[in-house]
């Protein structure tokens, strides 16, 4: 075999092979159709065993590096066919097989993503492996290959792609399809061993979700798209950016800054204090960009779904008027709201019962909050369901709202057999889920910010402004172990969706919350993930019970820097013993480049290595080294370092490479230590001076530290060995400085 050959090659009419440098792999397609398994030619056929179902399959090289196919399906009889689960392409074997294998996949949801040890399972989630969004013949043929169990070794995808990643000298599998997916929900799995983490089985999925077609119809697949590279996070970033190319995706360009109500408040939550927040923002964190006054659940008649036409007694003076009131300070309204669901003591409800959607068997059927009751999905197929839908949008608008997050979406992408949709010509999961979406977007602006909450965050790529990234980022409190166990979920989950960022979508950490009863290492680590994570910075508790230098802390990471950083190790230290703790962020700043990298430490305490070569960094060149929080200089360092990292706790450090005359290292001002906060920073050789632009609102106070070689000497305090701090006030927006050197 040729090295690097990689092609699909079909043997038979029955039987197909991936070509690759380490062999042929063989694979089969079968479908579930009236209710029973059939073989599927891979040849263009006129019956799908003995049913009259043609189909003609498109295979090639949709892009660089990715094999593709697809297929559609015409019914050629007399009578209607029940279509189910399309394996598409069905094996047993991918490649040469080692003891530990790792695997990347996405629940789709805020509960997971991220790397599993391949021979162990991942924490409980609502879409693993359930048939609220998988085909029950699926789990039963599962089950089947993994002797009944499917936790240990059983890894299913709804996000669409899968990283099989063995060892750094064989390449890694991209289990995957194009997305957005258009019509149906389509899904890669891949059945490990658990005790030798050996492949039992794999296959990528198109779910017709019991889609009935007509005779003379036809339907197509999702397109796979299956791929081999040299390294992980090069397959996801690819993988990520293919889809963007082929669906023409544009994501919002720059995240927001904010505040949101609820947890500061929740259902307590009112139109006094929510305007006493506004002004207290405004005081301390002019100039930072807050645009945003978001009011969450709470702002509504009754705090039902379905309810939206009016406020409570909470908010006597209504929205309009809230919008103005935030206008005149200077911000805009923003409002959470939950679309899709409807109380069953709501008005609409007991109008059209007809265009309600009952829930799935095992749900509760039950508000969460007060006043508990019984709640229903929106048929949004149904005229009714799209016409309340239209209304409810409109009416939000009305009020001069700007900001608007939607929340319990992921309710729409069921497939399972109870959930059904009055227009029986949509596919159950993606269609429907995307039909929703659409229906919002119509109703708003170009200019309107759009927040996807509790949501399946790639099926609804390509619409809106941001998605849920992980689960809400919960209260403070890292003292009660639960609450930092739930973080540390949350943080991983998010940042490992960095394959993501700025391609298919924006991330988004949920909030900044720093009130009591977090300690200042709670409120670092809390500030590292949204900064890191490069989505909105949204305050979200009562931050204003907090002291001063708390403050400090979210002037520190606001305005968002925008980029997101990359989990280093996510490959190394994976779920369930370990997470990702390097975090690097390459900064350019408009007068150079350098790089950040946050250890985060959720587990215990322990010294963390940073090893320049495994962040793509020249080991053999010189870099200064200095950490943000703490605004210590660690040294001039080649090659790796270490730093005792204590639990709970996270380090931020900037990696700057050496030069032969004096530069800026750091700044007290900014996470992004340059890109955000100094402008124009240059050294004229011939002057001996270095000199740049502080970008802070008019009375910011803090520092900059500057790292010169031993030849080198000026008028400021050595902090370190050849590191000075040049203390600074900004005098206006824009604040111009200098510092003159001498050569000893």
């Amino acid at each position: 075999m040729q090295k690097n050959t990689f092609r699909f090659e079909i043997s038979s009419r029955e039987k197909g092979f991936i070509a690759t440098e380490e062999g042929r792999h063989p694979f089969v397609a079968r479908i579930f159709a009236d209710a029973h398994w059939h073989p599927v030619p891979l040849r263009d056929s006129a019956m799908i065993g003995s049913l009259p179902l043609a189909v003609k399959w498109q295979s090639g090289k949709i892009s660089p590096g990715w094999l593709s196919l697809r297929a559609v399906l015409t019914n050629t009889g007399q009578t209607k066919i029940k279509l189910g689960s399309f394996h598409m392409m069905e094996g047993t074997e991918l490649g040469r097989e080692v003891a530990d294998p790792v695997v990347f996949f996405d629940s789709a949801g805020g509960w997971f993503a991220g790397a599993v040890n391949g021979k162990r399972s991942c924490p409980p989630y609502l879409e693993k492996w359930t048939n609220y969004f998988i085909a029950e013949e699926d789990i039963a043929w599962a089950q089947k290959i993994m002797g009944g169990s499917l936790e240990a070794g059983a890894h299913h995808s709804l996000a669409g792609l899968i990283a099989y990643y063995r060892e750094k000298n064989l390449k890694t599998w991209m289990l995957s399809f194009v997305l957005p997916m258009e019509k149906c929900s389509a899904a890669p799995v891949l059945l490990l061993d658990p005790e030798t983490g050996s492949v039992r089985s794999w296959a990528l999925i198109n779910n017709f979700a019991g889609h009935e077609i007509s005779p003379g119809e036809n339907i197509a697949t999702e397109t796979i798209l299956m791929g081999r590279f040299d390294a992980p996070h090069q397959a996801l970033e690819k993988w990520a950016n293919t889809c963007a190319k082929i669906r023409k995706i544009k994501v919002h360009p720059r995240p927001p800054v904010g505040w949101l109500s609820w947890y500061g408040y929740r259902l307590r939550q009112n139109e006094v204090d929510s305007l006493r927040t506004a002004d207290l923002i405004k005081n301390e964190f002019a100039g930072l960009g807050f645009k945003y006054m978001q009011l969450d659940l709470g702002y509504n008649k009754g705090d039902l779904p379905g309810e939206w036409f009016q406020t409570n007694k909470r908010y006597p003076h209504g929205l309009k008027y809230m919008s103005a009131a935030f206008a005149k300070k200077g911000f805009k309204l923003g409002l959470w709201s939950s679309p899709l669901l409807v109380a069953a003591d709501s008005e609409f409800a007991h109008k059209h019962p007809e265009a309600l959607i009952h829930p799935h068997p095992k749900d509760t059927g039950k508000w969460s909050w007060e006043p508990y009751c019984k709640l229903f999905g929106l048929d949004v197929t149904h005229p009714e369901g799209e016409k309340f839908l239209r209304k409810i949008i409109r009416h939000l608008k009305s009020t001069g709202a700007k900001y608007f997050k939607f929340d319990f979406m992921n309710r729409a992408g069921r497939v399972d057999p109870a959930f059904k949709p009055h227009d029986n010509r949509i596919v159950r999961g993606i269609e429907f889920y995307r039909r929703a979406q659409e229906i919002i977007m119509e109703e708003l602006s170009r200019d309107d910010y759009v927040y996807w909450c509790t949501n399946l965050l790639h099926f609804g790529i390509g619409m809106g402004s941001t998605s849920m990234t992980a689960c809400d980022i919960g209260n403070t409190g890292f003292a009660k172990k639960e609450k930092l166990e739930f973080f540390r979920q949350q943080a991983s989950t998010t940042i490992s969706r960095f394959y993501l960022h700025e391609k298919l979508l924006r991330l988004n950490a949920d909030s900044l919350n720093v009130a009591p009863p977090a300690d200042i290492e709670e409120c670092r680590m809390r500030a590292t993930l949204v900064a890191m994570s490069g989505g909105q910075m949204f305050l979200g508790d009562r931050f204003d019970l907090s002291a001063k230098d708390r403050f400090e802390i979210i002037r520190q990471v606001t305005p968002p820097y925008g980029r997101v950083a990359r989990p280093a190790d996510l490959f190394e230290h994976v779920y369930p013993d370990a997470y990702p703790r390097i975090w690097h962020l390459p900064v350019k700043t408009g007068w150079d480049k350098r790089d950040l990298v946050a250890l985060m430490n959720c587990e215990r305490d322990m010294t963390i290595e940073v090893d320049f070569e495994k962040l793509g960094l020249p080991p053999d060149r010189e870099y200064h080294v200095c950490e943000f929080w703490e605004q210590k200089y660690l040294g001039r360092i080649k090659g790796s370092f270490s730093v005792a990292v204590k639990c709970p706790s996270s380090r931020l450090l900037a990696i700057v490479p050496a030069k032969n005359h004096p530069w800026v290292l750091s700044t007290s001002f900014h996470f992004s230590q340059g890109a955000c906060d100094l402008a124009l920073v240059k050294w004229d050789q011939k002057r001996k001076i270095l000199s740049g632009v502080l970008c802070r609102s008019k009375g910011t106070t803090g520092h900059i530290i500057i790292a010169a070689p031993s030849a080198y000497r000026c008028f400021l305090n050595e902090v370190a060995e050849n590191a000075y701090q040049l203390p600074i006030t900004a005098r206006a927006a824009m604040t111009p400085w200098s510092v003159a050197f001498k050569i000893n």
